[in-house]
C-alpha cells in the first residue's frame, strides 16, 4: 500500500469530485466513466474520510496544547468553534464535528467544480472570450509558465475574474435555497 501525502490525498479526492460534476454536463456519454469512477468511490470516500479525521485530530491536538487559546486577536475557524463546543460543552461528538467538516468539503468542491465546468463549457463557445483571456494571460505571465502564480497575478486577472462572474451569474451553483416559514409574513398586507 501506498502511503499518501495529506496535499496528495486531497489532490485525489478534489480530481474526483471534479470529475464527478463534469458527468452531469456530459449526460449518457459519461455512464461507461461514471460506472469505472463508481468503482473507486468507495476507496475515495474512505480516503476523504481518513484525510478529514486527521486534519480533525490535528486541530484538537493543537487545541489541548494551547495554541488555538493563543490566537485570540484572530478570528477562529469553523472547525476550531466546533471544537470549542466539543470540549467545553460536550454537546457536539467527534462524529458529529466530522459531519459538520464533511459537509462544508463536499459543499465546497461541488460549487466550485460546477462553477469550473461551466466557465470552461462558455468559454468553449465564445473563440473571441477565450482570446481576451490567454492574451490577459499572456500580459500576466508572459513566457514564464512555470512559475506559481501569486496573488498580485490574480489581482492583475480582471477579464478572467469579469468572466468567472458572468458564470456564476448565467450559471448560479446554488441558484436557490429551500425555506419554511414557521407562521405566515404579512408584507404590505399580502401574506
Amino acid at each position: 500500500m501506498i502511503i499518501l501525502s495529506s496535499s496528495d490525498r486531497f489532490e485525489e479526492l478534489t480530481r474526483y469530485l471534479c470529475q464527478e460534476r463534469s458527468m452531469s454536463i456530459i449526460g449518457q456519454t459519461g455512464y461507461l466513466i461514471c460506472q469505472k469512477m463508481e468503482k473507486n468511490s468507495g476507496d475515495t470516500n474512505r480516503l476523504s474520510m481518513t484525510f478529514q479525521k486527521n486534519i480533525i485530530h490535528e486541530r484538537k491536538e493543537r487545541y489541548l496544547s494551547g495554541h488555538i487559546e493563543q490566537d485570540r486577536g484572530k478570528r477562529k475557524a469553523l472547525l476550531d468553534r466546533l471544537l470549542e463546543m466539543h470540549m467545553e460543552t460536550e454537546e457536539l461528538s467527534e462524529e458529529d464535528i466530522w459531519e459538520e467538516v464533511n459537509t462544508f468539503v463536499l459543499a465546497g468542491h461541488e460549487t466550485v467544480s460546477s462553477a469550473i465546468v461551466w466557465a470552461l463549457y462558455l468559454i468553449g463557445l465564445h473563440c473571441d472570450v477565450q482570446e481576451k483571456i490567454h492574451d490577459e494571460l499572456d500580459k500576466v505571465f508572459g513566457e514564464d509558465t512555470k512559475r506559481p502564480v501569486t496573488e498580485k497575478d490574480l489581482n492583475e486577472l480582471q477579464y478572467l475574474d469579469c468572466v468567472l462572474k458572468e458564470t456564476m451569474r448565467v450559471y448560479p451553483t446554488a441558484h436557490s435555497f429551500g425555506r419554511q416559514m414557521p407562521e405566515d409574513t404579512n408584507i404590505c398586507g399580502h401574506i
